[in-house]
């Protein structure tokens, strides 16, 4: 993510240039308007005369015209500079654009995704609290359950054990009762 961050920056900054490449040409095209006007032959739009200060040229130019005719092919100069560097730095910046555009997407489908999983799970978890509770319920009472089975096996031992001396005490009884008559 960085790194498209970067590049998207890179592009802009790219984009930012040649947009001040192309003011600095305008203004360099102004500015090569006044070199080509020669004094007293200029007017404004009005019609009426402008005057205009020759302004010095380097010693190395010759005075000769050559000036204009390098002023005159500056703007197809200008146009060809920015036929080839308007690609390089669009297209870079376009697919970077792309690339965002498609990871945003993926981005805000895995967010709808997580949203989706954690409604699942709030609810995964709201069925287990309740079967853990059921199953607490349930293990109290199946304790209870043996609880009384126990104290019900211990009463039947009790009455077992009584019922037997019951019953020896009543054969003896019968056998003592037998043997008096």
């Amino acid at each position: 993510m960085e790194v498209i961050s970067s590049l998207l920056c890179m592009a802009r900054l790219l984009g930012m240039l040649l947009l001040d490449i192309t003011i600095c040409n305008l203004c360099i095209v102004g500015f090569t308007v006044t070199f080509m006007l020669t004094p007293g032959s200029s007017m404004d739009v009005q019609g009426t005369p402008i005057t205009v200060l020759p302004t010095p040229t380097p010693m190395s130019e010759p005075t000769d015209g050559s000036v204009q005719d390098r002023y005159r092919h500056f703007p197809i100069r200008v146009a060809t500079f920015s036929a080839v560097l308007l690609p390089m730095i669009l297209l870079p910046y376009l697919l970077i654009s792309r690339r965002t555009r498609i990871l945003r997407q993926r981005i805000d489908e895995l967010q709808g995704t997580t949203r989706a999983l954690q409604r699942e799970l709030n609810a995964a978890q709201v069925k287990l609290l309740a079967r853990q509770e059921e199953s607490q319920n349930l293990q109290t009472a199946l304790w209870r359950v043996v609880r009384k089975t126990d104290a019900m096996k211990q009463r039947v031992t009790e009455l077992t054990a009584e019922n037997v001396a019951g019953r020896n005490c009543l054969d003896h009884l019968l056998a003592e009762a037998e043997h008096s008559r």
